[in-house]
């Protein structure tokens, strides 16, 4: 359990979670944001978006469908592990014991792996919503 001096005042098992634990979320969590936010835009800048190559609309490419339900599943996975992790974390610090080494390496390699699968999706987008997608205007 997470002791520091600070603890005296602020007593919420808030307090008392891990640093290592909260400081990586700091990161992984911002990427699944960055996902989301590639997600909204994808489909507000391809809703009526025709390829020049076929002349099809792009959400209606199986390629960029594909992408994009990836990058869906992506965030709701992300999200899942890490609520679930915090939760585990949460419980341990109500109950005040402290969290076994192998779970909090477990949950450190889980927030790792957020922002690895979290740039991957977003390339994805980026290569199905094609080279226009790069210009402002």
């Amino acid at each position: 359990m997470q002791q520091s001096p600070g603890n005296q005042v602020n007593t919420a098992a808030l307090y008392r979670l891990p640093f290592g634990q909260i400081f990586v979320r700091a990161v992984s969590t911002s990427a699944i944001g960055a996902l989301q936010g590639a997600v909204d835009h994808f489909i507000a800048h391809n809703r009526a978006r025709v390829a020049v190559n076929d002349g099809r609309k792009v959400l209606q490419d199986p390629a960029a469908q594909s992408a994009l339900a990836n990058a869906m599943v992506c965030v709701d996975e992300c999200r899942t592990v890490l609520l679930r992790n915090f939760e585990l974390m949460l419980e341990s610090a109500r109950a005040g014991t402290a969290l076994a080494m192998q779970l909090r390496v477990r949950m450190r390699y889980d927030s790792a792996l957020v922002v690895e699968r979290c740039a991957k999706a977003v390339a994805e987008l980026m290569f199905n919503s094609g080279a226009s997608t790069i210009f402002h205007d």
